[in-house]
């Protein structure tokens, strides 16, 4: 949505929300990860934002990964505003904190011009006052517990409660737009929910496709218009279609969820031709009309061609000539600029990157290119820095989403800079961007007799700067100067203004210097010989035009005036300046010197972004589906619509810059008290959830309520469900608070689970050889157990990447036998037992248990799972039975380390070392390893998988075969060569095993434990299901002098069959 930076399509999948009316955070299957103490109880894991590894007996054992952390760094002391009821409608109550009251004096004017705009364009009142949550920088909007939000996603707006969140960033008229963009979501779902309520329906809010919903935003946020950015995409879409990428021009009717420019630039330009077309009339029609979508009940056809009927209907057309009219229209559109246009590819020359361009910086010769690329597969961003003249001399400067580099920031703001002798970039790490300069030297040599030049670049050491320290969270557009002595930036201060600073590097300690203070933006800087050039929206149409500063005492010069955006300025000798301008509706590369400004390019879609190059100019252009980086030669540069920088009649108002609203907000607002249930807290998830039945006599049912506050920084949960019995009651109750750095939890609970005990005195002899005295006696007893109490939980996180988790419980314990609870050596429920063997099982017993965990994860994922990334979780636990003495005792070691490799393309080469001892009671912790994960050469359910040790090493290939190979109904095709090696061992079964040798208990543990060792290759293919994966594979076993887990009939190592679904987000 960013109105100057359409490289947002770069990232589709990972900034744009699922729906974009609100974010609903990603819930992973409830599986382990670190040890909390909510396995058995689902939903609290959406609570605390971590998921379960269990409190039962057995703790099933499948791959673990931590997971990443949402840090809070930074202290919020929340207020709360109304107002915006004085029109009668239901108003807007402002959440803002202390710190950025006078940006939201600022906020809450803008907010209110864009609410009384669509009410005039809606007509419509708003019923339901609205929740606004103002943040003051985009750093710490990223560290909100609203909505589970990532870099790039703008602003979110939700559905269910009509809660909106957005941070203000320093910038006003992207923050209107933005605003304006979310409010209209706003209206949109109060409008219609309000027309089917008044026809006794319900809403129909979800049978809108998604490019009309997210359309109508960005029509409104762009005042009924096409800006120029969605003309530039309109126009290659048209231009240069590609259908084997599936890059072709949309129907009318065609939805595309998951791709930025199908839903909101495409989704746009359907609302513009609408417009232009039947009349503004039409798309309020489709409101006021909208009941008709579920007038027929929910199983009326398909709901996206139930809308193009409607659309007709009220349009007066078919949807067969909606389509054929916008076609035409798009068209026409296109072609009068196209025609006109007097540059088109063979006029440029394109330099071929390795990566996907986002932003570049070039070298005053032009040949040192420092550009910012990003991985299509991974979407990672990284830093290359190169000499064109020999494509072999680029260098990988950095690559983000890891510790240390936590982001480069692609698509929102340019980080680098260079200079003959240096390069710089910022980073995010932790709290704030951090600043790298690096030393750099070029040396030409040439090879042999060969007439190619190479150069090599020779890099020093890396310097890191904490500009946090004086201030500044957020930091970008540096710049060096003409010595490489200084550097200049804008950053982001705490207070939400964005301003100019200076940096000495030749200080031992360098701090920032700040140039400027006011509430206007500066951005897009360029340091030249004559002062600091830089885009600032200090004018009178609120739009960014060129300035330029005294880096030493801070004057500042008007260089144009012009109602339109002119942005990326590059200073050039003599105080000349080349930048570019969207006059006309078109980015195009203009030239400025002594007061004067000409077009030096049109090209056929858009030319923005210039550089310096060794024979003329540099411009980024949108060319067939992607952002390519051309070089235009000085014969090939324009000279057109020539005209002076700052018009004679804009003189009388050029030190008039558009002045920012003032909402009257009390400074002694209203301060926002989390724990007024009754005002600020809400139930989550549209209700509770609840429901029964009856299987006989036997009482079967669950209900549960999740309750939290405005800011989702605490949460309440209720959750109940009876499985036949009243013994068999599953019941929580808790609360956890994430207000705070320390994440903690409090609760009760009662829960029940299967146990089973294989150490009962006469199981020792089912470890001897087969009598008909022993041949019933029982080796293992299962029984109830329930349990009830209290927990709780602490959680801090270090980083993003890594956290330390402590639980503790305090319970009861009661357990009592099955009807069939004795089994035998054969398996039967017939085994014998001696009474006071079954005393010693049966009955109630307090218990406390105490886990501590450690976490690292650097994990990356795609749309297949993994793809990247080192992941390392190290759980010890331990617990007490005070009534039963010493063998009450008891304690537990698990370790999981995971490490992803992207092999080439989508293919990843995935390894795995696991571990786990479990000592003490025989009522502590064991391991049930589940075979479809560790060891597919065993069965699922095997018994040798059961023990109180285990070691597992893993390494799996995969591979993407829907290049070759597709299936309707699969999101993806992947195939698997893998190879599994470990083993499960019974400390107390190898004892017994290796009795009279005079070893010890762990000498003869380590002894059995290697001689249970087993082997097996994996040949398999997994079918993708959007976030599932049914995995189909088949293991074959290997005889490595230990266990063979399945034979044929001749005694030889065969096939087993896993076939298991999973969430590939684990």
């Amino acid at each position: 949505m960013r109105s100057m930076n359409p490289r947002l399509l770069l990232f589709t999948l990972l900034s744009t929300p699922t729906f974009a009316l609100g974010v609903t955070p990603a819930r992973l299957q409830p599986g382990p990860t670190l040890s909390l103490p909510w396995a058995e109880h689902g939903r609290l894991s959406q609570v605390t934002g971590r998921a379960p590894i269990g409190w039962s007996q057995e703790a099933y054992v499948i791959p673990q990964r931590p997971g990443k952390n949402l840090v809070r760094y930074f202290d919020y002391h929340w207020r709360n505003h109304d107002y915006l009821d004085d029109d009668g409608s239901a108003g807007l109550r402002l959440y803002f904190y202390d710190r950025e009251y006078p940006v939201a004096r600022i906020a809450g004017g803008l907010i209110r011009e864009s609410w009384r705009y669509l009410s005039d364009r809606f007509q419509y009142r708003p019923s339901f006052k609205v929740p606004y949550i103002l943040y003051n920088t985009y750093r710490e909007f990223l560290e909100t517990n609203v909505f589970a939000v990532q870099e790039g996603v703008l602003g979110v707006t939700s559905p269910q409660d009509l809660r909106m969140s957005l941070p203000y960033a320093g910038e006003r008229e992207f923050f209107k737009l933005v605003s304006t963009h979310e409010m209209t979501h706003q209206f949109h779902i109060q409008k219609v929910a309000e027309r089917a309520a008044s026809a006794g329906m319900e809403s129909p809010i979800g049978q809108f496709p998604l490019w009309f919903i997210e359309g109508l935003a960005e029509y409104y946020a762009h005042n009924q218009q096409m800006d120029s950015e969605t003309e530039m995409f309109l126009r290659d879409i048209v231009l240069n279609p590609n259908g084997e990428i599936g890059y072709d021009f949309p129907r009318l009717d065609e939805d595309r969820p998951y791709s930025y420019l199908y839903t909101y630039k495409y989704g746009q330009a359907k609302l513009v031709f609408l417009s232009e077309t039947y009349g503004e009339r039409v798309i309020q029609g489709v409101l006021d009309q909208s009941p008709r979508l579920v007038g027929g009940g929910r199983g009326r056809g398909e709901p996206r061609e139930g809308f193009m009927q409607l659309l007709g209907h009220v349009a007066g057309d078919t949807p067969a000539q909606l389509n054929a009219r916008w076609s035409t229209w798009a068209r026409k559109r296109v072609m009068r600029t196209y025609l006109d246009a007097k540059q088109d590819l063979p006029d440029m020359t394109e330099l071929k990157l390795s990566d996907e361009l986002d932003a570049f910086t070039s070298s005053k010769d032009g040949n040192l290119l420092f550009y910012r690329g990003v991985e299509r597969e991974t979407a990672r961003a990284k830093l290359v820095v190169l000499d064109r003249r020999d494509p072999s001399s680029a260098r990988q400067i950095a690559i983000d989403q890891h510790p240390g580099t936590e982001s480069l920031h692609p698509v929102l703001r340019s980080v680098m800079a260079v200079s003959d002798d240096a390069i710089a970039w910022f980073a995010q790490s932790g709290d704030s961007d951090v600043l790298h300069v690096r030393p750099l030297r070029r040396r030409e040599r040439s090879p042999g007799r060969s007439p190619r030049v190479r150069i090599d670049l020779d890099l020093g050491e890396t310097r890191i700067i904490q500009v946090i320290r004086d201030g500044l969270i957020e930091a970008g557009d540096p710049t060096f100067s003409p010595d490489g002595t200084q550097l200049a930036f804008y950053g982001l201060d705490r207070d939400g203004k964005i301003d100019i600073y200076t940096l000495n590097l030749k200080d031992a300690d360098p701090h920032v210097r700040r140039l400027t203070d006011d509430l206007y933006s500066e951005r897009d800087l360029s340091w030249g010989d004559e002062g600091i050039v830089y885009a600032g929206d200090a004018t009178e149409s609120g739009r960014y035009n060129l300035f330029r500063i005294d880096p030493v005492d801070g004057t500042r010069t008007r260089l144009t005036d012009a109602p339109v955006d002119q942005r990326y300025p590059v200073t050039l000798a003599g105080g000349a300046v080349v930048f570019a301008s969207d006059a006309g509706g078109k980015y195009d590369l203009w030239f400025l010197q002594n007061g004067r400004i000409k077009r030096v390019t049109d090209f056929a879609t858009a030319l923005s972004h210039p550089g310096l190059a060794p024979n003329g100019l540099y411009g980024v252009a949108f060319y067939g589906a992607r952002f390519r980086l051309f070089e235009v030669q000085t014969p090939a540069l324009l000279s057109v619509d020539e005209q002076d920088a700052i018009p004679p009649g804009y003189l009388a108002t050029i030190d008039k810059p558009q002045p920012f609203p003032d909402e009257p907000i009390p400074q002694n607002a209203p301060v926002y008290d989390p724990y007024d249930v009754g005002k600020n807290w809400k139930v989550e998830g549209g209700g509770a959830a609840i429901g029964g039945a009856g299987v006989g006599f036997a009482p079967v049912g669950s209900g549960g309520v999740l309750f939290a506050d405005i800011m989702r920084d605490r949460s309440a949960l209720i959750n109940l469900a009876i499985y036949g019995s009243f013994d068999l009651t599953d019941a929580l109750a808790f609360y956890v608070d994430k207000s705070e750095r320390l994440i903690w939890g409090v609760g009760a609970f009662h829960t029940f689970q299967q146990g089973r005990d294989t150490q009962f005195p006469s199981a020792r002899q089912c470890f001897q050889p087969a009598t008909t005295q022993n041949l019933a006696t029982a080796c293992e007893i299962l029984y109830l157990q329930r349990e009830f109490g209290v927990e709780g939980l602490l959680s801090y996180p270090f980083s993003t990447f890594s956290r330390v988790d402590a639980s503790a419980r305090l319970m009861g314990v009661s357990r009592s036998l099955f009807d069939n609870f004795a089994y035998d050596r054969s398996g039967f429920p017939t085994g014998n037992v001696p009474a006071n063997e079954l005393n010693a099982i049966k009955g109630s017993d307090p218990q406390g248990e105490l886990s501590l965990s450690y976490g690292w994860d650097t994990t990356r994922y795609g749309v297949s799972g993994a793809i990247g990334g080192t992941s390392l979780l190290v759980q010890l636990g331990g617990g007490d039975i005070p009534t039963r003495g010493y063998d009450g005792l008891y304690t537990y070691l698990q370790a999981d380390a995971i490490h992803t490799l992207r092999v080439i393309g989508r293919s990843r080469l995935n390894l795995r070392l696991a571990t786990g001892a479990a000592q003490g009671s025989r009522f502590g912790r064991r391991f049930y390893l589940s075979s479809f994960d560790n060891l597919r050469g065993f069965r699922w359910g095997d018994a040798r998988l059961l023990g109180d040790g285990y070691y597992v090493g893993q390494a799996e290939f995969q591979f993407p075969l829907d290049v070759l190979i597709r299936f309707a109904f699969f999101s993806g095709l992947t195939g698997v060569f893998g190879f599994d090696f470990g083993g499960v061992v019974d400390s107390n079964r190898a004892v017994q095993n290796h009795a009279g040798r005079g070893w010890t208990k762990l000498h003869a543990t380590l002894a059995e434990a290697w001689a249970n060792r087993t082997a097996d290759y994996v040949l398999g293919v997994n079918f993708g299901f959007g976030p599932f994966e049914l995995r189909v594979q088949f293991a074959h076993g290997i005889n490595v002098g230990g266990i063979v887990p399945e034979q044929d009939s001749h005694g030889n190592t065969t096939w087993v069959p896993n076939i298991s679904l999973h969430y590939v987000y684990f």
